[in-house]
């Protein structure tokens, strides 16, 4: 069996520890500087008597291949022909934005949520209890008044009817109403809202690209949303895609292997959501054109410029959303049955009438 040094890795220094983090698999361990020259040493493919020479300060074979194996079950070298293998190399051919992006996005992608009323979620509201006591925190806007020599004041404009009616009667719902559902154009509407393709224009030299309803960087489109409808009229129970090209909703799942709340960290308010819109980006399309990071941070302004026309849409439907970026990942992965390294659910939103006892409808 040969062995090479994974490709996913991350270094760094703490309290005098060389640490070495695998962001695809999210391990984390602290090396010593034999292990670290041996890593460095391992960016082709060795065998095993290379690395039986290799450590000649450990005292017998077993000895090596002990510390050999605490490095490979960390994903700090990687074994040939193994599935971690695969998806290192895969990694490597395919992700454009370099190391410190990578480790960004994977860090993220890999935090790990606790249920809203586990312990830790107590340990945490109190700490924030105690913060708020000792520290107010800054405050959450910022006034001209006092601060510059010239100041034009307005009247705010009026939410008595028209758009800003809309705008104004949002609000983030998380007491929604299970038993009321809501009719199919109205959904197809709201996705139509955050990813509807209005037209094409030429724009050479890479041909027609698509005007859409939201900004897309680049005019990349990196896009897809994903759909979980529990109560939706007359449209079956399952996991659907919208094709924004079409305007139609594909079946890709009737199994639902996990329900809405566990997918999204456990909020179990989630569940009495008609639907739920999860918004998943190929960041391929906008590596495709821009190779500097920048373009990462474009798809995740993006994701926002689409889900708040959909609040918006719901709305003026008068239904409501909640959005939430807390997605566990592999279970997201099993619903909608695709993972790749380029693809990645970066926002939800959770659609649906409100309770009527709903506590943000009388804020």
């Amino acid at each position: 069996m040969k062995f090479r040094r994974a490709q996913s890795l991350f270094f760094g220094f703490h309290n005098g520890d060389i640490y070495v983090q695998n962001f695809l698999q999210n391990k984390t361990i602290v090396v010593s500087f034999e292990e670290l020259n041996l890593i460095k040493g391992m960016d082709t493919w060795v065998d095993e008597a290379y690395l039986l020479n290799h450590f000649t300060e450990l005292p017998n074979a077993d000895a090596v291949y002990e510390r050999l194996s605490r490095l490979v079950l960390c994903g700090i070298i990687m074994a040939e022909h193994t599935k971690e293998e695969e998806e290192d190399a895969d990694y490597k051919n395919k992700w454009e934005w370099g190391p410190k992006t990578a480790a960004f996005h994977f860090a993220l992608k890999n935090t790990q949520f606790f249920p809203v009323h586990s312990d830790q979620m107590k340990q945490f509201y109190q700490q924030i209890e105690q913060k708020y006591q000792e520290q107010r925190g800054p405050a959450l806007y910022t006034l001209n008044r006092n601060h510059y020599d010239t100041v034009y004041e307005y009247a705010p404009p009026s939410t008595a009817e028209g758009l800003f009616k809309t705008i104004g009667r949002r609000r983030t719902i998380r007491r929604f109403k299970a038993e009321q559902a809501v009719l199919q154009e109205e959904l197809v509407n709201c996705l139509y809202a955050g990813l509807g393709i209005l037209k094409f224009r030429d724009s050479p030299p890479v041909g027609q690209m698509p005007i859409k309803t939201t900004p897309s960087g680049g005019a990349r489109n990196p896009f897809e949303a994903y759909v979980l409808c529990s109560n939706v009229r007359n449209l079956p129970a399952g996991v659907y895609h919208y094709s924004a090209l079409e305007h139609s909703l594909g079946l890709v799942n009737s199994e639902i292997p996990h329900t809405a709340a566990s997918i999204l960290s456990d909020q179990l308010w989630i569940n009495d959501a008609a639907v739920v819109v999860f918004l998943v980006a190929n960041f391929e399309r906008t590596m495709w054109k821009y190779s500097h990071p920048v373009g990462y941070k474009a798809i995740m302004l993006e994701a926002g410029h689409i889900a708040q026309n959909m609040l918006l849409a719901a709305n003026e439907y008068g239904f409501y959303g909640s959005p939430t970026a807390a997605v566990i990942h592999p279970r997201f992965e099993e619903l909608i049955k695709e993972k790749k390294i380029t693809q990645s659910c970066v926002y939800a939103i959770a659609l649906g009438y409100a309770h009527e006892d709903a506590p943000e409808l009388k804020a």
